[in-house]
């Protein structure tokens, strides 16, 4: 089986308009999208922002630490970023950035994308809000100098909202992993790096609700497809055991050159530099030689009664990305 299967592709030259690349990590939480943020930003050309869309949730700015340690607000690549684009983070730009995001870009206002003649006010919401994101696309690899953005939101709203804004400069890379695998993380604490001696945590679910969530995650990213999104599908199990080959077929998306130096992997590990994220794992504080390991806890940790239950739900789907009984198909 190959390890990434392109979906949808176009050529990273033709029919894309001005503005950088925006490869948008798509699929469930906890599938591995940090470490493929963390990956593809080692690339030339390549600024990885990490889960951007949360700059415009509140209290982000204040408690969220950069992936460079520093406080968001503090860290000299955001405020550059944000100076360019909307003069600020102390603006009333930004505010109203703040605020669009929480009118537009929830799950339940993608239908309303698709019928904006229905709401008026909210397609001319919605087009602002776009409009102003691929401002700050474009500032971001103002600042970066990388022709290509990777944003690791993974929100489902927030990329059909810069869909149609974007255009073909949009790619979405669709990163999968066994359900078992997704839905047993979620029942761990996971602590949540902010400022402050506060200790927070990610909220933790049960397997039967996450079962459910990767089955409407994976394939509302998929409704996207025929909309002339380009796409490309990446196994998480594949991610972690040939980077190389996962890499390679890559590039064209993302609109690098399929020769580009790869000299931070040695196969199966990777270097890691800093690189600026808002949010996400907090493996996105790690630097240096990372051991790609393949993540099979669940197999011991996960019961055997949810093992089999979110395998009977998410058979549908899961079969077609090749996994079988928790097992991806050679």
């Amino acid at each position: 089986m190959s390890v990434v299967a392109t979906v949808q592709t176009s050529s990273p030259a033709s029919g894309r308009t001005a503005g950088p690349v925006v490869a948008y990590v798509a699929g469930c939480g906890r599938s591995g999208s940090t470490l493929l943020d963390r990956i593809l930003g080692q690339l030339p050309g390549v600024v990885a922002v990490g889960e951007f869309a949360r700059l415009f949730q509140p209290g982000t700015l204040n408690l969220h630490l950069c992936g460079c340690g520093e406080p968001v607000r503090s860290c000299l690549f955001w405020s550059a970023v944000a100076e360019r684009a909307v003069g600020g983070f102390d603006t009333p730009e930004f505010s109203r950035m703040v605020m669009l995001r929480t009118r537009v870009s929830r799950m339940r206002h993608i239908p309303l994308s698709f019928a904006r003649g229905a709401a008026p006010g909210f397609g001319r919401q919605l087009e602002e809000y776009a409009g102003l994101l691929d401002r700050w696309y474009s500032a971001i690899s103002a600042v970066a100098g990388g022709r290509t953005v990777v944003d690791s939101s993974k929100e489902l709203g927030h990329a059909y909202a810069i869909r149609s804004q974007l255009g073909t400069r949009l790619v979405l890379l669709h990163l999968v992993r066994v359900p078992q695998g997704v839905a047993y993380s979620w029942t761990k604490d996971v602590e949540k790096p902010q400022v402050g001696p506060a200790r927070a945590t990610l909220p933790r679910h049960h397997p039967a609700a996450m079962a459910m969530r990767w089955l409407s995650v994976n394939l509302c990213y998929e409704a996207m497809r025929p909309f002339g999104t380009p796409a490309a599908l990446i196994r998480y199990e594949e991610l972690i055991g040939a980077p190389d080959t996962a890499l390679r077929r890559l590039l064209p998306a993302l609109g690098l050159r399929e020769d580009s130096p790869l000299d931070f992997l040695d196969g199966t590990t990777v270097q890691l530099a800093p690189t600026h994220s808002v949010a996400g794992n907090p493996m996105r504080f790690r630097n240096g030689a990372l051991p790609l390991r393949l993540d099979e806890e669940w197999r011991a940790a996960l019961p055997r009664r949810d093992q089999r239950l979110v395998g009977l739900v998410t058979a549908p789907v899961s079969r077609r990305y090749g996994y079988r009984g928790g097992r991806l198909d050679d």
